[in-house]
């Protein structure tokens, strides 16, 4: 689980709760409730950057339900135009989807080479959405969301242009990786990320 956001993480971590299954059963459906979803309670701080790094935090739930099936993820950069999916629950509100692309990058007066801007074409994200994961493609994982335009009072996130700024997983990878490749071969998780290169061949022997 990564959610961006490297100050007091610790004690935050400490203090998750995590809902699963929290979403509609259709679309534009009726709201679930959350009580009647399950939940993990608490977490450990693994990793993370701060806002100036890349703003990447790594947690590790105390638990999790059964049924519960992991995202995979890809340390490699998509390229531009990519069709991207956010998926958040903005203020701890069930689920909703974005659709965009990956943008020319630029940031709002952070290293562009941190974070990726997408665009969206159909819905946007809200205030309390940070740390959603933006996919590249079905089920997999390749940033955290970190901050978008503000939105002026007495307006909504329809009313300001359409971007947002994730993460890159590329450039938090280097601090989370023997965190995710060791779950990964476990079966716990899954992802892909360049090989480790071979192992030097056994000295020859002589004759």
């Amino acid at each position: 689980l990564i959610v961006s956001g490297k100050d007091r993480a610790e004690a935050i971590a400490r203090s998750v709760q995590a809902f699963w299954f929290y979403q509609t059963a259709t679309c534009n459906g009726p709201a679930p409730s959350r009580t009647a979803s399950p939940r993990s309670l608490g977490a450990r701080y693994m990793a993370g950057k701060s806002m100036q790094e890349g703003d990447s935090t790594l947690i590790l739930l105390n638990s999790v339900p059964s049924g519960v099936v992991f995202l995979g993820w890809d340390a490699a950069d998509p390229s531009i135009g990519n069709p991207m999916v956010g998926i958040h629950h903005p203020r701890g509100d069930y689920k909703r989807i974005s659709l965009g692309a990956r943008d020319q990058d630029g940031t709002l007066g952070l290293p562009s080479s941190l974070f990726y801007k997408i665009r969206w074409n159909r819905g946007a994200t809200e205030g309390g959405s940070s740390g959603s994961p933006i996919f590249s493609r079905p089920g997999v994982v390749v940033g955290q969301l970190s901050h978008g335009p503000r939105v002026p009072s007495g307006q909504t996130a329809c009313d300001v242009e359409r971007i947002d700024f994730y993460g890159r997983l590329s450039v938090a990878y280097p601090a989370l990786r023997e965190f995710l490749e060791e779950r990964a071969g476990g079966g716990a998780g899954g992802g892909t990320s360049p090989p480790p290169p071979p192992p030097p061949p056994p000295p020859a022997h002589p004759p």
